[in-house]
């Protein structure tokens, strides 16, 4: 009975090992590309930039940075004590400098810019496609 739990186990962990699709719970990167797997591979989870985080995969859940968080597609919190960038995301945008195309929910900090949706509260706010694109405080296009 243990021989066949134990193969039993061994199968369902091989099938689940190769499947096409990489992702991660954890991801430690020190800049954008470095380590590789890091920007490549998608997190549902946390990952964390010391100093800098960014790439291509998407992270679902919590993307921390102490410098720079610049993950293209984040859902979830995406944070940092200077800057955040990236294309498209969703949830808390949070830091000093926040850039992004597209982000569905809030932008903290004290300057945030967004090229076409978002809410954003700091003290500078823009949103270049907004019909009135630059308002100090609060500033919302959705």
């Amino acid at each position: 009975m243990k021989k066949f739990l134990a193969i039993a186990v061994v199968a369902v962990l091989s099938v689940f090992s190769t499947s096409a699709e990489e992702w991660d719970i954890f991801a430690l990167s020190f800049t954008e590309n470095a380590p590789a797997d890091s920007a490549l591979t998608d997190i549902y989870g946390i990952k964390v930039g010391a100093p800098i985080s960014g790439g291509p995969a998407p992270v679902y859940g919590v993307e921390a940075s102490v410098l720079w968080a610049g993950t293209l597609d984040v859902k979830g919190v995406k944070c940092s004590l200077i800057g955040t960038d990236g294309s498209s995301g969703a949830g808390l945008q949070l830091a000093i400098v926040n850039f992004i195309h597209r982000w569905s929910g809030l932008q903290l900090g004290i300057f945030n810019y967004a090229t076409d949706e978002s809410f954003q509260i700091g003290l500078v706010n823009i949103i270049k496609n907004s019909p009135v694109p630059f308002l100090p405080i609060i500033n919302c296009r959705f």
